[in-house]
């Protein structure tokens, strides 16, 4: 009888569960695309770490531009 869960304790966690999914899918976005900008300084880190010279391997690349029109949402 201790683990005994009826609705007056499930409706209350269903919809804390329904609302940080809600959230989750609102922002997925954003979430994903701040992942992809971590891996990228991660690999642009690791790959500045392992040349044998930095001074040997020629002028530094150029940085990709940054987009000057905003994206456009559907």
């Amino acid at each position: 009888m201790l683990l005994y869960f009826g609705p007056e304790v499930m409706m209350p966690l269903a919809s804390a569960a329904a609302a940080a999914l809600g959230a989750i899918l609102m922002f997925w976005r954003r979430f994903v695309a701040g992942l992809k900008a971590a891996g990228r300084s991660v690999v642009r880190f690791v790959r500045r770490d392992r040349s044998p010279d930095a001074s040997a391997s020629g002028p530094p690349r150029p940085r990709r531009r940054q987009r000057t029109k905003p994206r456009r949402t559907p």
